[in-house]
């Protein structure tokens, strides 16, 4: 369900690309400082791209040469170092995780997902505690969409309501210092969270349907035309609001995954190219 807010790299200028990834490192780094090495295996883009954005509104934050831990023999290179941003992005990062383990582990016993629980398990204790309030808006936003899944909710916009509110009420809890900025957060994480339901659904269409999962797009029978249609309105949405945030810095990046990321996503899954 994660991992699909990444950038377009071949549109990315080098010094974009090298910033992109000094993020990337940091938010892995940071998290292995806050959690511990070993929940490092969950980092993935979306949160990457959260820790970009917050920064992008307050501000850069400095980069540093480091040499990554699992790679010591690579000479160093830039890693943004840490701060609120990176600490908040880290500790969503580690609450999405633990909890959509959780829920492929109890609906489809997932043995990848009951791994990642028990990996997660110390570590979720300290993210609730460092972020309680999205502790709960996400305890609660995926219990209540497994529950519309278990029971085969006939309305597919449900679901999608579901994972859309819960990510507005996460980036609406952004450690960001203007008010409207959050507000506006919450408006894009509400639209980009629709498309992430979403363009995951459609990705597992096939699959769920094999297995006879719930999905949004099997109930409705849904053929490319309307999930497009579906799909990229998301996306638009999510423009939208990105487009009334002052962003300071990062904004090539920011760019490049908003503008361009996103919709090339979306069309490469709905030629069925995995990419």
């Amino acid at each position: 369900m994660f991992g699909y807010v990444a950038p377009l790299k071949c549109e990315l200028k080098v010094r974009e690309l090298a910033l992109y990834n000094s993020y990337y490192c940091g938010l892995c780094k940071t998290i292995g400082r806050r959690y511990g090495e070993a929940c490092k295996l969950v980092l993935n883009y979306d949160c990457t791209f959260l820790a970009l954005l917050l920064c992008g509104i307050e501000g850069a934050v400095p980069c540093r040469q480091e040499r990554c831990f699992y790679k010591p023999f690579l000479k160093k290179k830039p890693v943004a170092a840490s701060s609120k941003m990176l600490e908040f992005a880290s500790d969503i990062n580690i609450l999405l995780a633990y909890f959509k383990a959780d829920d492929d582990w109890r609906d489809e016993h997932k043995l990848k997902g009951l791994a990642i629980k028990v990996i997660l398990k110390g570590a979720l204790s300290k993210a609730m505690k460092n972020s309680g309030d999205a502790y709960d808006a996400i305890r609660s936003g995926i219990a209540l969409l497994s529950d519309l899944e278990r029971s085969g909710c006939k309305e597919p916009d449900k679901p999608a309501e579901a994972f859309a509110d819960m990510m507005r009420k996460i980036l609406s809890l952004s450690p960001v210092k203007n008010d409207s900025d959050r507000a506006v957060l919450g408006h894009m994480g509400y639209h980009l969270g629709r498309w992430i339901y979403l363009i995951d659904a459609w990705d597992d269409r096939t699959a769920d349907k094999k297995r006879g999962s719930y999905n949004p797009f099997n109930v409705i029978n849904a053929d490319k035309e309307r999930a497009s249609f579906i799909l990229h309105f998301s996306v638009n949405e999510a423009v939208k609001a990105y487009d009334l945030l002052e962003i300071k810095d990062n904004k090539g990046v920011l760019d490049n995954i908003i503008y361009m990321g996103c919709s090339q996503k979306t069309e490469q899954l709905l030629e069925g190219d995995k990419g």
